[in-house]
Protein backbone atom coordinates (compact mmCIF):
# COMPACT_ATOMS: atom_id res chain seq x y z
CA UNK A 1 0.00 0.00 0.00
CA UNK A 2 1.35 3.45 -0.86
CA UNK A 3 2.66 5.57 2.02
CA UNK A 4 0.13 8.32 1.34
CA UNK A 5 -2.70 5.82 1.62
CA UNK A 6 -1.29 4.46 4.87
CA UNK A 7 -1.02 7.96 6.31
CA UNK A 8 -4.67 8.67 5.64
CA UNK A 9 -5.98 5.36 6.86
CA UNK A 10 -8.54 5.39 9.64
CA UNK A 11 -7.88 3.16 12.61
CA UNK A 12 -10.99 2.01 14.37
CA UNK A 13 -10.95 0.89 17.98
CA UNK A 14 -11.51 -2.69 16.83
CA UNK A 15 -8.01 -3.43 15.50
CA UNK A 16 -4.35 -2.48 15.69
CA UNK A 17 -2.04 -1.67 12.78
CA UNK A 18 1.35 -0.20 11.90
CA UNK A 19 1.61 3.34 10.52
CA UNK A 20 4.61 4.63 8.52
CA UNK A 21 5.33 8.29 9.25
CA UNK A 22 6.94 10.78 6.88
CA UNK A 23 10.04 10.89 9.12
CA UNK A 24 10.27 7.07 8.92
CA UNK A 25 8.96 6.48 12.43
CA UNK A 26 6.63 3.54 12.91
CA UNK A 27 3.71 3.34 15.27
CA UNK A 28 1.68 0.41 16.45
CA UNK A 29 -1.63 1.65 17.74
CA UNK A 30 -4.33 -0.27 19.53
CA UNK A 31 -7.49 0.97 21.22
CA UNK A 32 -8.79 -1.04 24.17
CA UNK A 33 -12.07 -2.89 23.83
CA UNK A 34 -13.81 -0.48 26.23
CA UNK A 35 -12.58 2.45 24.08
CA UNK A 36 -11.01 4.16 27.10
CA UNK A 37 -7.29 3.66 26.45
CA UNK A 38 -5.08 4.19 23.40
CA UNK A 39 -1.99 1.93 23.40
CA UNK A 40 0.98 3.08 21.32
CA UNK A 41 4.30 1.40 20.57
CA UNK A 42 6.91 3.73 19.08
CA UNK A 43 9.76 2.93 16.72
CA UNK A 44 12.24 2.58 19.59
CA UNK A 45 10.00 -0.20 21.04
CA UNK A 46 8.88 2.02 23.94
CA UNK A 47 5.22 1.62 24.85
CA UNK A 48 2.80 4.20 26.19
CA UNK A 49 -0.87 4.25 27.01
CA UNK A 50 -3.14 7.30 26.93
CA UNK A 51 -6.56 7.51 28.55
CA UNK A 52 -9.37 9.00 26.46
CA UNK A 53 -9.92 11.80 29.01
CA UNK A 54 -6.19 12.57 29.22
CA UNK A 55 -6.08 12.89 25.44
CA UNK A 56 -9.15 15.12 25.37
CA UNK A 57 -7.60 17.36 28.03
CA UNK A 58 -4.28 17.63 26.15
CA UNK A 59 -5.71 18.19 22.65
CA UNK A 60 -3.38 20.30 20.46
CA UNK A 61 -5.93 21.40 17.89
CA UNK A 62 -6.33 25.20 17.34
CA UNK A 63 -9.74 25.06 18.98
CA UNK A 64 -8.29 23.72 22.24
CA UNK A 65 -4.70 25.02 22.35
CA UNK A 66 -4.23 28.74 21.82
CA UNK A 67 -1.21 29.10 19.53
CA UNK A 68 -0.03 32.51 20.74
CA UNK A 69 -0.22 31.91 24.51
CA UNK A 70 0.30 28.10 24.35
CA UNK A 71 -2.45 27.75 26.94
CA UNK A 72 -5.39 25.37 26.81
CA UNK A 73 -8.69 27.14 26.25
CA UNK A 74 -10.80 24.03 26.84
CA UNK A 75 -13.21 24.50 29.75
CA UNK A 76 -13.09 21.76 32.43
CA UNK A 77 -16.78 20.90 32.03
CA UNK A 78 -16.02 19.66 28.49
CA UNK A 79 -14.18 16.65 29.97
CA UNK A 80 -17.22 14.51 30.61
CA UNK A 81 -16.29 11.24 32.36
CA UNK A 82 -18.26 9.19 29.81
CA UNK A 83 -16.11 10.32 26.85
CA UNK A 84 -14.58 7.39 24.95
CA UNK A 85 -12.34 7.01 21.93
CA UNK A 86 -14.01 6.92 18.54
CA UNK A 87 -11.63 6.84 15.58
CA UNK A 88 -7.88 7.35 15.40
CA UNK A 89 -6.19 8.62 12.24
CA UNK A 90 -2.54 9.23 11.49
CA UNK A 91 -1.69 12.22 9.30
CA UNK A 92 2.02 12.84 8.70
CA UNK A 93 3.65 13.42 12.12
CA UNK A 94 0.36 13.76 14.03
CA UNK A 95 -2.16 11.36 15.48
CA UNK A 96 -5.75 12.54 14.98
CA UNK A 97 -8.46 11.45 17.43
CA UNK A 98 -12.24 11.76 17.58
CA UNK A 99 -14.19 11.01 20.74
CA UNK A 100 -17.61 9.53 21.20
CA UNK A 101 -19.71 11.83 23.37
CA UNK A 102 -17.58 14.92 22.69
CA UNK A 103 -19.78 18.01 23.34
CA UNK A 104 -17.93 19.89 20.56
CA UNK A 105 -19.55 18.63 17.40
CA UNK A 106 -17.14 17.81 14.59
CA UNK A 107 -14.12 18.19 16.87
CA UNK A 108 -10.96 16.29 15.93
CA UNK A 109 -7.99 16.18 18.30
CA UNK A 110 -4.40 16.63 17.15
CA UNK A 111 -1.33 15.10 18.88
CA UNK A 112 2.24 15.41 17.58
CA UNK A 113 3.89 11.98 17.69
CA UNK A 114 7.08 13.30 19.30
CA UNK A 115 5.03 15.09 21.99
CA UNK A 116 3.11 11.89 22.79
CA UNK A 117 6.34 9.95 23.13
CA UNK A 118 7.85 12.55 25.47
CA UNK A 119 4.77 12.84 27.69
CA UNK A 120 3.84 9.33 28.66
CA UNK A 121 2.70 8.52 32.18
CA UNK A 122 2.41 5.51 34.46
CA UNK A 123 4.17 3.88 37.40
CA UNK A 124 7.19 2.60 35.52
CA UNK A 125 7.83 5.90 33.75
CA UNK A 126 7.50 7.83 37.00
CA UNK A 127 9.78 5.39 38.82
CA UNK A 128 12.50 5.62 36.17
CA UNK A 129 12.33 9.39 36.11
CA UNK A 130 12.30 9.69 39.91
CA UNK A 131 15.26 7.39 40.45
CA UNK A 132 17.21 9.10 37.68
CA UNK A 133 16.52 12.53 39.20
CA UNK A 134 17.95 11.72 42.61
CA UNK A 135 21.13 13.74 43.27
CA UNK A 136 24.40 11.82 43.04
CA UNK A 137 27.46 12.55 45.20
CA UNK A 138 29.83 14.99 43.49
CA UNK A 139 33.12 13.45 42.40
CA UNK A 140 36.25 15.47 41.81
CA UNK A 141 36.80 19.18 42.19
CA UNK A 142 33.92 21.70 41.99
CA UNK A 143 33.44 23.47 38.68
CA UNK A 144 35.08 26.88 38.42
CA UNK A 145 34.48 29.65 35.87
CA UNK A 146 35.93 33.05 35.07
CA UNK A 147 33.48 35.93 35.41
CA UNK A 148 34.55 37.38 32.05
CA UNK A 149 34.03 34.02 30.36
CA UNK A 150 30.48 33.84 31.69
CA UNK A 151 29.76 37.27 30.21
CA UNK A 152 31.42 36.73 26.84
CA UNK A 153 31.28 32.99 26.11
CA UNK A 154 27.84 31.45 25.61
CA UNK A 155 29.16 27.90 25.91
CA UNK A 156 30.86 28.69 29.23
CA UNK A 157 27.63 30.29 30.46
CA UNK A 158 25.63 27.17 29.56
CA UNK A 159 28.17 24.88 31.24
CA UNK A 160 27.94 27.08 34.34
CA UNK A 161 24.15 26.68 34.46
CA UNK A 162 24.45 22.92 34.06
CA UNK A 163 27.08 22.69 36.81
CA UNK A 164 24.81 24.55 39.24
CA UNK A 165 21.91 22.31 38.26
CA UNK A 166 23.68 18.93 38.34
CA UNK A 167 26.30 19.47 41.08
CA UNK A 168 24.30 21.96 43.12
CA UNK A 169 27.04 24.61 43.18
CA UNK A 170 29.90 26.27 41.30
CA UNK A 171 32.60 28.88 41.88
CA UNK A 172 33.10 32.07 39.88
CA UNK A 173 36.60 33.55 39.88
CA UNK A 174 37.89 37.08 39.29
CA UNK A 175 34.67 38.90 40.16
CA UNK A 176 35.44 42.66 40.29
CA UNK A 177 35.59 44.34 43.70
CA UNK A 178 32.60 46.57 43.00
CA UNK A 179 29.75 47.29 45.41
CA UNK A 180 26.70 45.04 44.70
CA UNK A 181 28.62 43.15 42.02
CA UNK A 182 26.92 40.03 43.38
CA UNK A 183 23.63 41.27 41.91
CA UNK A 184 25.31 41.75 38.52
CA UNK A 185 26.44 38.13 38.55
CA UNK A 186 22.96 37.01 39.58
CA UNK A 187 21.39 39.00 36.74
CA UNK A 188 23.38 36.95 34.24
CA UNK A 189 20.82 34.28 35.15
CA UNK A 190 17.88 36.30 36.50
CA UNK A 191 17.37 39.40 38.69
CA UNK A 192 17.74 38.76 42.44
CA UNK A 193 14.81 37.50 44.51
CA UNK A 194 13.68 40.29 46.84
CA UNK A 195 13.20 39.28 50.49
CA UNK A 196 13.55 40.65 54.03
CA UNK A 197 17.22 41.32 53.29
CA UNK A 198 16.22 43.39 50.21
CA UNK A 199 17.82 42.55 46.85
CA UNK A 200 21.25 41.97 48.41
CA UNK A 201 22.86 41.83 51.85
CA UNK A 202 26.24 42.52 53.47
CA UNK A 203 27.94 39.95 55.70
CA UNK A 204 30.19 41.99 57.99
CA UNK A 205 31.13 40.92 61.53
CA UNK A 206 28.97 42.77 64.07
CA UNK A 207 28.51 42.41 67.81
CA UNK A 208 24.73 42.82 67.62
CA UNK A 209 24.01 41.51 64.12
CA UNK A 210 20.43 40.62 63.14
CA UNK A 211 21.71 37.23 61.97
CA UNK A 212 24.20 34.77 63.49
CA UNK A 213 26.00 34.85 60.14
CA UNK A 214 27.05 38.42 60.98
CA UNK A 215 29.16 37.27 63.92
CA UNK A 216 32.60 35.66 64.21
CA UNK A 217 31.42 32.25 65.36
CA UNK A 218 30.88 29.16 63.31
CA UNK A 219 27.46 28.20 61.94
CA UNK A 220 25.75 24.79 61.96
CA UNK A 221 24.33 23.26 58.79
CA UNK A 222 21.23 25.13 57.61
CA UNK A 223 19.31 26.47 54.63
CA UNK A 224 18.30 30.11 54.34
CA UNK A 225 14.77 31.54 54.61
CA UNK A 226 12.70 28.38 55.27
CA UNK A 227 9.99 30.59 56.81
CA UNK A 228 8.99 31.64 53.27
CA UNK A 229 6.41 29.59 51.38
CA UNK A 230 8.99 29.56 48.57
CA UNK A 231 12.41 29.86 50.24
CA UNK A 232 15.39 31.29 48.40
CA UNK A 233 16.56 29.19 45.47
CA UNK A 234 20.13 29.91 44.43
CA UNK A 235 22.32 31.73 46.92
CA UNK A 236 25.29 33.81 45.80
CA UNK A 237 28.13 34.86 48.13
CA UNK A 238 30.75 37.28 46.77
CA UNK A 239 34.02 37.54 48.68
CA UNK A 240 33.97 41.28 48.19
CA UNK A 241 36.69 42.50 50.56
CA UNK A 242 38.58 39.79 52.43
CA UNK A 243 42.09 40.43 53.70
CA UNK A 244 44.66 37.65 53.48
CA UNK A 245 45.32 37.86 57.24
CA UNK A 246 41.81 36.53 58.01
CA UNK A 247 41.98 32.89 59.13
CA UNK A 248 39.22 30.27 59.19
CA UNK A 249 35.74 30.89 57.84
CA UNK A 250 35.73 27.98 55.41
CA UNK A 251 32.33 27.17 53.88
CA UNK A 252 31.10 23.58 54.05
CA UNK A 253 28.35 22.30 51.74
CA UNK A 254 26.29 19.15 52.22
CA UNK A 255 23.74 17.74 49.78
CA UNK A 256 20.63 17.41 51.93
CA UNK A 257 18.65 15.64 49.20
CA UNK A 258 21.30 12.94 49.02
CA UNK A 259 21.72 12.77 52.80
CA UNK A 260 17.94 12.55 53.30
CA UNK A 261 17.77 9.48 51.03
CA UNK A 262 20.55 7.86 53.06
CA UNK A 263 18.83 8.78 56.34
CA UNK A 264 15.60 7.16 55.14
CA UNK A 265 17.47 3.91 54.39
CA UNK A 266 19.13 3.76 57.81
CA UNK A 267 16.38 5.23 60.01
CA UNK A 268 13.04 4.68 58.22
CA UNK A 269 10.86 5.22 61.29
CA UNK A 270 12.55 8.49 62.25
CA UNK A 271 12.42 9.64 58.65
CA UNK A 272 8.67 8.98 58.63
CA UNK A 273 8.24 11.16 61.75
CA UNK A 274 10.11 14.10 60.18
CA UNK A 275 8.10 13.67 56.98
CA UNK A 276 4.81 13.87 58.90
CA UNK A 277 5.18 16.17 61.92
CA UNK A 278 5.54 19.85 60.92
CA UNK A 279 8.41 21.94 62.25
CA UNK A 280 7.87 25.64 62.91
CA UNK A 281 10.26 28.02 61.11
CA UNK A 282 10.11 31.65 62.12
CA UNK A 283 11.86 34.99 62.21
CA UNK A 284 10.43 37.69 64.45
CA UNK A 285 12.62 40.77 64.40
CA UNK A 286 10.94 44.16 64.47
CA UNK A 287 14.01 46.36 65.00
CA UNK A 288 15.80 45.50 61.75
CA UNK A 289 15.92 47.74 58.66
CA UNK A 290 13.10 45.69 57.10
CA UNK A 291 10.99 44.48 60.06
CA UNK A 292 9.98 40.84 59.85
CA UNK A 293 7.28 38.77 61.54
CA UNK A 294 7.18 35.50 59.67
CA UNK A 295 6.51 31.89 60.54
CA UNK A 296 5.72 28.81 58.47
CA UNK A 297 4.91 25.23 59.45
CA UNK A 298 6.04 22.34 57.28
CA UNK A 299 7.64 18.91 57.78
CA UNK A 300 11.40 18.76 57.41
CA UNK A 301 11.04 16.15 54.65
CA UNK A 302 8.51 16.79 51.86
CA UNK A 303 7.34 13.79 49.84
CA UNK A 304 5.79 13.71 46.39
CA UNK A 305 3.09 11.64 44.71
CA UNK A 306 5.27 8.52 44.57
CA UNK A 307 6.90 9.07 48.00
CA UNK A 308 10.04 10.53 46.44
CA UNK A 309 11.74 13.26 48.47
CA UNK A 310 10.87 16.54 46.76
CA UNK A 311 12.11 18.99 49.40
CA UNK A 312 14.09 19.20 52.63
CA UNK A 313 13.85 22.10 55.10
CA UNK A 314 16.47 22.30 57.84
CA UNK A 315 17.47 25.29 59.92
CA UNK A 316 17.53 24.55 63.70
CA UNK A 317 18.64 28.12 64.43
CA UNK A 318 15.25 29.58 63.55
CA UNK A 319 12.87 26.85 64.67
CA UNK A 320 10.00 28.19 66.73
CA UNK A 321 7.77 26.33 69.21
CA UNK A 322 6.69 22.93 67.95
CA UNK A 323 2.93 22.72 67.40
CA UNK A 324 1.99 19.05 67.16
CA UNK A 325 -0.14 16.30 68.71
CA UNK A 326 0.92 15.33 72.22
CA UNK A 327 2.08 11.87 71.20
CA UNK A 328 4.28 13.29 68.41
CA UNK A 329 6.45 15.63 70.50
CA UNK A 330 8.82 13.02 71.91
CA UNK A 331 9.27 11.11 68.63
CA UNK A 332 9.85 14.40 66.77
CA UNK A 333 12.72 15.49 69.01
CA UNK A 334 14.23 12.00 68.95
CA UNK A 335 14.16 11.92 65.16
CA UNK A 336 15.43 15.50 64.94
CA UNK A 337 18.38 14.62 67.21
CA UNK A 338 19.22 11.59 65.09
CA UNK A 339 19.12 13.59 61.86
CA UNK A 340 21.29 16.39 63.31
CA UNK A 341 23.96 13.87 64.31
CA UNK A 342 23.59 12.09 60.98
CA UNK A 343 24.39 15.34 59.16
CA UNK A 344 27.42 16.11 61.34
CA UNK A 345 28.85 12.66 60.63
CA UNK A 346 27.78 12.44 56.98
CA UNK A 347 30.54 11.13 54.75
CA UNK A 348 30.12 13.48 51.77
CA UNK A 349 30.88 17.16 52.36
CA UNK A 350 32.57 19.87 50.35
CA UNK A 351 34.95 22.19 52.24
CA UNK A 352 35.69 25.42 50.36
CA UNK A 353 38.32 28.01 51.23
CA UNK A 354 37.58 31.05 49.09
CA UNK A 355 39.46 34.33 48.68
CA UNK A 356 38.74 37.90 47.63
CA UNK A 357 37.29 37.98 44.12
CA UNK A 358 35.70 34.54 44.40
CA UNK A 359 31.94 34.01 44.28
CA UNK A 360 30.17 30.89 45.47
CA UNK A 361 26.78 30.10 43.92
CA UNK A 362 24.80 27.14 45.22
CA UNK A 363 21.30 25.71 45.38
CA UNK A 364 20.02 26.77 48.82
CA UNK A 365 17.06 24.39 48.47
CA UNK A 366 19.27 21.36 47.88
CA UNK A 367 22.56 22.08 49.70
CA UNK A 368 22.93 22.84 53.38
CA UNK A 369 25.79 25.17 54.23
CA UNK A 370 27.73 26.03 57.34
CA UNK A 371 30.77 28.09 58.19
CA UNK A 372 33.76 27.52 60.40
CA UNK A 373 34.69 30.07 63.03
CA UNK A 374 37.11 32.77 61.84
CA UNK A 375 39.51 35.37 63.19
CA UNK A 376 39.99 38.80 61.62
CA UNK A 377 43.53 39.28 62.93
CA UNK A 378 43.21 43.02 62.32
CA UNK A 379 41.80 42.61 58.79
CA UNK A 380 38.40 42.76 57.15
CA UNK A 381 35.98 40.05 56.02
CA UNK A 382 33.18 41.58 53.98
CA UNK A 383 30.94 39.36 51.85
CA UNK A 384 27.91 40.38 49.80
CA UNK A 385 25.10 38.01 48.95
CA UNK A 386 21.77 37.67 47.17
CA UNK A 387 19.31 35.03 46.02
CA UNK A 388 17.64 33.86 42.80
CA UNK A 389 14.23 32.18 42.73
CA UNK A 390 14.67 28.45 42.06
CA UNK A 391 11.94 28.26 39.44
CA UNK A 392 13.36 31.23 37.54
CA UNK A 393 16.70 29.43 37.52
CA UNK A 394 15.16 26.23 36.13
CA UNK A 395 13.35 28.25 33.48
CA UNK A 396 16.58 29.92 32.33
CA UNK A 397 18.38 26.57 32.38
CA UNK A 398 15.85 25.04 29.99
CA UNK A 399 15.77 28.14 27.79
CA UNK A 400 19.53 28.15 27.28
CA UNK A 401 20.31 24.44 27.44
CA UNK A 402 17.01 22.96 26.26
CA UNK A 403 17.25 19.17 26.05
CA UNK A 404 20.96 19.04 26.89
CA UNK A 405 20.38 18.51 30.61
CA UNK A 406 19.51 15.43 32.67
CA UNK A 407 16.64 15.32 35.14
CA UNK A 408 17.94 16.32 38.58
CA UNK A 409 15.77 17.05 41.58
CA UNK A 410 16.43 20.61 42.79
CA UNK A 411 14.40 20.33 46.03
CA UNK A 412 11.71 22.82 45.03
CA UNK A 413 8.89 20.34 45.88
CA UNK A 414 8.26 19.70 42.18
CA UNK A 415 6.89 16.18 41.76
CA UNK A 416 8.58 15.88 38.34
CA UNK A 417 12.15 16.86 39.29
Amino acid sequence: MAAAMVRSRLLSWRFSTTISLINKRFLQIHVSSDKQVLHVQFDDASKREYHALWLRHMCHCPQCLDKSSLQWSTRPHILRPDLTLGTVQQVEDNVMVRWEGDPLKGHEGVFPVRWLQQNGYGREIMKQRAVGARPKPLKGRPSSYSYNDLKENKEAFKEWLKSIYVDGFAIVRDVPQIHKMVTEVATLIFPPQYNIYADYYDVIPETDGVNLAYKLGGLPFHMDLPYYESPAGLQLLHYYNVDSCVTGGENILLDQMYSAEEFRKQFPNDFAVLARVPATFQTIHLSRAIPAYMHYQRPIFQLGYNSEITGVFWNPQIEGPLLAHEEDVGPYYTARWKYANFLEEFHTKHILKLAQGDLLIFNNRRLLHNRKEFELNGGQRHLQGCYINIDEFKSQLYIHCRDDVPHVRVSNQDYIN
